[in-house]
């Protein structure tokens, strides 16, 4: 069944049950900076959390023998391996993916030996085919839900999604995206 919650990261004593994490985190304290502003605006309040509260939750909090995959910035994410090394979780491999922009971004695979494909033009069918090779009716669960992109694959490989998203107004659409309305 597919779910949406409006919860912090560091809301959980436990994530909720899943076969599969997949998430894409602020990237770096800039983001953080950034998602409060975002939050001030959308609903007169922002949460005081930062990155590092963050990240030390998500490698603490992730099962260390299920897959973790965590969306990043091609520029620190070294800095993400070696954390989640350090607590525990083993590094199966990095894709790099071309942004919209002319950046680009890493898929960093953890605890896993299936790796998302690089050699596609659209980084969405590249997880898409990565979540299927896991099999379907699994719950791929992701605490930073944001606007849904990551719900609409799961939903395409034939599994079901779990988001967390702490901005109600992202939780409302991404509600909409899982036809929880």
């Amino acid at each position: 069944m597919n779910k949406a919650d409006c919860k912090s990261i560091l809301d959980y004593k436990e994530f909720p049950n899943y076969d599969i994490l997949y998430c894409d985190p602020p990237w770096e304290e800039r983001m953080t900076k950034w998602f409060r502003t975002k939050m001030r605006k959308d609903i007169g309040k922002a949460p005081s959390f930062t990155f590092e509260e963050i990240i030390t939750k998500l490698g603490e909090s992730a099962i260390k023998n299920k897959p973790l995959y965590i969306e990043y910035d091609i520029k620190t994410y070294e800095g993400v391996i070696n954390r989640m090394e350090s607590m525990g979780h083993k590094f199966a491999g990095v894709t790099i993916y071309p942004l919209y922009t002319k950046s680009q971004q890493a898929v960093l695979s953890f605890n896993t030996n299936i790796v998302p494909e690089s050699n596609v033009k659209k980084i969405s069918h590249s997880i898409t085919e990565m979540f299927r090779k896991h099999g379907e009716g699994l719950t791929i669960f992701d605490p930073f839900a944001g606007i849904g992109i990551t719900a609409k694959m799961v939903i395409a490989s034939g599994n079901y999604y779990h988001g967390s998203e702490l901005n109600p107004k992202r939780v409302a659409k991404l509600k909409t995206i899982l036809n929880l309305n």
